[in-house]
């Protein structure tokens, strides 16, 4: 079983430089890291590859410059292929950190005034033509079947509260016992806990996750 990796979305309001994130993450206890949308290209000021393991990259990373809307799945030519150049900068900064896997989102399709369906999930970073699938569809009460968890790549760990998201793992509604025999043993596991968590409070959600069977 893979050890954890902490996603840089606990780097926000905290850090400026990737560099200084590495470290206090590994003060809590984890030697691994997942780089997400969160990272503008000016925080990977003396970031080296090789120094350090990256377990993934979250699409877009870095993060484009500008607010311009990004959707992979969108109808309109520019905004689409806005997205697939953000991707490919994801795909190349995979690469160069040595990163295995890709996690994206697919993008989201409006239906009707009140429905819109979205698309996430995983990827792995190699000369295969086809790449293997992850998806990420859990809320209280749904759960990945035997057959689906052996397709999965990597996880984003995270509670919810209704329809707040990123809380750490054990405060919140999601049965982790259950999804966690579900994982591979190989798949990357990331701890997507948001910035405003302490980190006596990152080290508590990792514990409950190493008893629930989804961490080692």
């Amino acid at each position: 079983m893979n050890p954890p990796a902490l996603s840089t979305m606990w780097l926000q309001n905290r850090y400026a430089r990737l560099v200084d994130f590495f470290a206090a993450g590994q003060e809590m206890g984890f030697t691994g890291f997942e780089l997400s949308h969160s990272l503008p290209l000016e925080m990977f000021a003396g970031f080296r590859p090789g120094d350090w393991q990256i377990a993934a990259v979250h699409d877009p990373c870095p993060r484009p410059a500008g607010a311009h809307p990004l959707n992979l799945a969108s109808l309109d030519e520019e905004v689409r292929a806005r997205s697939v150049q953000a991707t490919r900068q994801t795909i190349d900064t995979a690469v160069r950190s040595g990163a295995p896997v890709v996690c994206l989102h697919a993008g989201h399709v409006e239906m009707s005034p009140s429905s819109t369906t979205w698309v996430s999930g995983s990827t792995r970073v190699t000369p295969r033509p086809w790449p293997t699938w992850a998806w990420n569809p859990w809320r209280p009460g749904l759960t990945p079947t035997a057959g689906y968890g052996r397709r999965m790549v990597g996880v984003h760990f995270h509670d919810i509260v209704g329809s707040r998201d990123h809380l750490v793992a054990g405060i919140g509604e999601l049965d982790f016992a259950a999804i966690g025999r579900h994982i591979p043993a190989e798949a990357v596991r990331t701890c997507e806990f948001d910035w405003y968590f302490t980190p006596e409070e990152v080290k508590a959600g990792v514990r409950y996750l190493q008893e629930t069977g989804c961490l080692p």
